[in-house]
């Protein structure tokens, strides 16, 4: 395997371990909670990186596939066994997304394909790193402003 995989690899792990520690620190009867009306909620930024990782496998696969956007409403939790699932969800899909990048050439990882996003022609590598982990990132830093204003309205946080 390309050892610039192995590394986008490595990373993609270390993030989602990361997002999940985040996630797993929400107390019971907040997964649904939001920062504000318009934001997303916990459990729906969860679902989101789902969706994103499920996109990138599908645009690497199609390059023509235009860019999404993150919806609320697209799932609500009933309860904390659903979290728990949906949480699991996302270790799937990173195992599901590893699986996939591990077929990936050198070549095919440097090749250029059209990219809404971005304006124009970027490598798969990119559209990776770029696109998919720095996504995942960003959402994983809503988590902790998340959990930050809880722990600042006296919410006890999961340890």
């Amino acid at each position: 395997m390309d050892s610039e995989l192995v590394k986008i690899i490595e990373f993609a792990e270390a993030v989602r371990q990361s997002t999940v520690k985040r996630l797993e620190r929400i107390p019971i009867g907040f997964e649904d909670w939001a920062i504000s009306d318009n934001a997303l909620t916990i459990a729906e930024i969860a679902k989101h990186i789902i969706e994103a990782d499920d996109w990138l496998i599908q645009k690497l696969s199609d390059p023509t596939l235009n860019s999404f956007t993150a919806a609320k409403g697209k799932i609500h939790i009933s309860n904390r066994e659903e979290y728990i699932q949906l949480i699991e969800e996302l270790r799937t899909s990173l195992t599901k997304k590893i699986n996939y990048l591990t077929k990936l050439t050198s070549e095919k990882l440097n090749e250029k394909i059209p990219d809404d996003r971005f304006g124009g022609l970027v490598t798969r590598w990119w559209v990776i790193v770029r696109g998919n982990l720095d996504h995942e990132i960003h959402h994983r830093g809503q988590l902790s402003a998340y959990l930050r204003v809880l722990q600042d309205e006296g919410v006890m946080l999961n340890e």
